[in-house]
């Protein structure tokens, strides 16, 4: 068996149904809208000057949505600025790279060609090797922010990388990582399947949160929580759902390549956590909540759901 990023046209095919069924992006749109503006881009401002040209590092871009929602929200402070991109899956890179041809060509950003973007077909581990073999020829370049959402999930290092990542920042500037966190029901599931059935190490935001602490490096949190619609797992005849059960296990075809035993005991995982999620939220619920009774986990009459909660870590160089 194999981690589900072993393969990347597989990934993105699982990737899209994992999007669909949370509704990622309104969520990450939400989170930025609510707390990037306080967390990084008014910090900045007021050490920056407005002529300010910034310089951003994306890591594990994927196509590029994410990106140029906080490019954009920056833009609102810097007319210019200057983006290098780290993403291993060339479709991906492909698709971020049209989408800013399109923005630029239609006049989207604050200032038209004030956007430079730098594109890498690799991954962060790549890009530092690449970077350590010039350490010779003078400074590596500094960034003023640094976004590693989704993609420290399986560094081999994540001491390294994250040593890496923070020394690239130029003074005052901020790193911006986000991971699942580890109470999520996501994470008990994903994390443990994908070290027991692949032997793959797993970065958890546990992991990132006590490295940061042995390093000394201060850093906040904020919590961002959606709901995901996984009922389609429970039906072994639906290519949605496989690829869904695939994203979730972070195993590649997991259901073609699992004993029944395992099979069975991922999805017990999955149906305890969507009844608990289903006690939560009637807990929490006040008259007319629309979500106090969406979860019949036995049953087939309602959608199941369960809860993913991500920790963006956010951390800031003196």
């Amino acid at each position: 068996m194999n981690v589900l990023a072993a393969d990347l046209a597989h990934y993105s095919k699982a990737y899209n149904v994992f999007v669909e069924k949370t509704g990622k992006h309104t969520s990450d749109q939400k989170w930025a809208e609510e707390n990037f503006p306080a967390a990084v881009v008014h910090k900045l401002g007021e050490i920056r000057p407005s002529d300010h040209t910034l310089r951003s590092l994306g890591v594990g871009s994927g196509s590029g949505e994410y990106d140029i929602i906080l490019l954009r929200m920056l833009s609102q402070r810097f007319s210019r600025f200057n983006h290098v991109v780290l993403e291993p899956a060339r479709v991906y890179l492909e698709e971020f790279q049209s989408t800013v041809a399109k923005e630029s060509s239609s006049g989207e950003w604050s200032v038209p060609g004030a956007a430079n973007f730098e594109w890498h077909n690799e991954t962060l581990e790549e890009y530092m090797a690449k970077k350590n073999d010039h350490s010779s020829e003078g400074s590596p370049q500094q960034f003023d922010f640094i976004s590693a959402v989704h993609s420290l999930y399986y560094v081999d290092e994540v001491r390294v990388a994250l040593q890496f990542l923070y020394g690239s920042l130029a003074p005052g500037g901020t790193l911006l990582t986000t991971l699942l966190k580890d109470t999520s029901s996501y994470t008990d599931t994903s994390s443990v399947t994908a070290q027991e059935v692949t032997k793959e190490n797993y970065t958890s935001s546990t992991k990132v949160k006590r490295v940061l602490t042995e390093l000394d490096i201060p850093f906040t949190i904020s919590e961002q929580r959606v709901s995901a619609d996984i009922t389609s797992i429970f039906d072994q005849g639906s290519a949605e759902g496989n690829l869904l059960l695939d994203f979730l296990t972070h195993v590649g075809h997991f259901r073609e390549t699992a004993t029944k035993e395992m099979e069975e005991a991922v999805l017990t995982r999955f149906r305890k956590q969507a009844r608990e999620y289903r006690v939560a939220t009637r807990a929490d619920a006040k008259p007319g909540f629309a979500g106090a009774a969406h979860c019949d986990p036995d049953g087939d009459n309602e959608r199941i759901l369960i809860e993913r909660i991500w920790e963006n870590v956010i951390i800031t160089k003196a």
